[in-house]
């Protein structure tokens, strides 16, 4: 099952009213899909800004250096029509947070199979940031 809101917390405003606000579970789902999505678009800058720090000097030290944003534009670049449909139509699921770290399932269908791969988040000055995920088993890579 596709990670789904678990139920919205509710922020009291000094008004009296109470506005609800998406879970935990929703933002780490939104976030990486907007991660997809500027991957795809190969949207550097966005995409970076959705990786934790750590994450993000992986990312530029295994391209030897080059910034963060190059490197998704790169990959961009270098990625199928066929690959960058397949990132699109991906999801969550078994979503589980735990203070400020959080772990989902990250699922990728190619075909008739569907790959089922760890990702981690973290939580960053107050917003969820996608901190690691192996690279999917099918296809040229994320």
């Amino acid at each position: 099952m596709i990670v789904g809101v678990a139920g919205g917390l509710l922020l009291t405003v000094a008004c009296g009213h109470s506005l609800p606000l998406a879970s935990d579970q929703q933002q780490i789902r939104d976030d990486f899909k907007a991660f997809v999505e500027a991957t795809v678009n190969g949207d550097g800058n966005t995409a970076c800004d959705l990786l934790t720090n750590q994450a993000r000097r992986a990312v530029e030290s295994n391209a030897k250096g080059l910034p963060c944003p190059q490197v998704v534009a790169s990959a961009q670049s270098q990625r199928s029509n066929q690959r960058k449909a397949q990132l699109l139509n991906s999801g969550l699921r078994d979503n589980q947070v735990r203070g400020d770290d959080a772990t989902a399932t990250f699922l990728l269908s190619s075909g008739s199979s569907t790959s089922a791969t760890p990702a981690k988040f973290r939580r960053e000055r107050g917003t969820w940031k996608l901190a690691a995920v192996d690279s999917p088993s099918a296809g040229d890579g994320f």
